[in-house]
C-alpha cells in the first residue's frame, strides 16, 4: 500500500523525502475541537444501565482490557482500578457506585485526556493523493503541482 502526506511547504516535503515524520501535537492540530472532552451523562448512564443488565460481551471485554493496556502507557496516574482479569469480573465490577458519580467520572475523563494530549501526537496520511479538499487544506491551497514537487 502506497501512502500520501499532504504537507503545506518545501521543508516539510524535502523532510518527509528523508525520512523525517512529524507527528503533531494535539494542540497544534488544525482543529481546536480535536480531542476535546465531551461527556454526555445521559448516554453514559444509559450505557451503564444497559451494561448492568445484559453485561459485557466478550468483544467489549477484550476491548476493555486492551484499553486498558493503553492507559496504563499513556495514563498511569489516572488509574483507578485494575482492569478485571475475566468478563465475569467485568461484569461484576459494574455494580461498583463509582460508576453512578458522574462529576467524579467526568472529571477523571478530563484528566485522563489532558494526559493522553500531552504525550501523544497524530500522524496523517492518505491512500488517496488526488484530494482536492486535502490539497487546499495542507498543501498551499492547492498551489502546488506534482512537477513542482518532483523538480525540488
Amino acid at each position: 500500500m502506497r501512502l500520501f502526506k499532504f504537507v503545506g511547504s518545501k521543508s516539510a516535503v524535502l523532510n518527509t523525502a528523508r525520512g523525517s515524520l512529524k507527528f503533531t501535537p494535539i494542540d497544534e492540530l488544525n482543529d481546536p475541537s480535536e480531542l476535546t472532552p465531551v461527556m454526555d451523562r445521559s448516554a453514559v448512564r444509559a450505557s451503564l444501565e444497559s451494561l448492568r443488565i445484559n453485561g459485557l460481551t466478550q468483544d467489549q471485554y477484550d476491548w476493555l482490557v486492551r484499553q486498558g493496556a493503553v492507559l496504563d502507557l499513556l495514563a498511569p496516574q489516572a488509574k483507578v482500578l485494575d482492569a478485571p482479569k475475566t468478563l465475569a469480573e467485568a461484569n461484576q465490577m459494574l455494580s461498583i457506585s463509582v460508576y453512578n458519580n458522574l462529576d467524579y467520572m467526568e472529571r477523571k475523563l478530563f484528566a485522563t485526556i489532558e494526559s493522553i494530549r500531552a504525550k501523544v501526537g497524530i500522524l496523517s496520511l492518505s491512500e488517496r493523493y488526488d484530494s482536492l479538499p486535502m490539497w487546499a487544506h495542507y498543501a498551499d491551497q492547492a498551489k502546488w503541482s506534482v512537477s513542482q514537487i518532483t523538480s525540488w
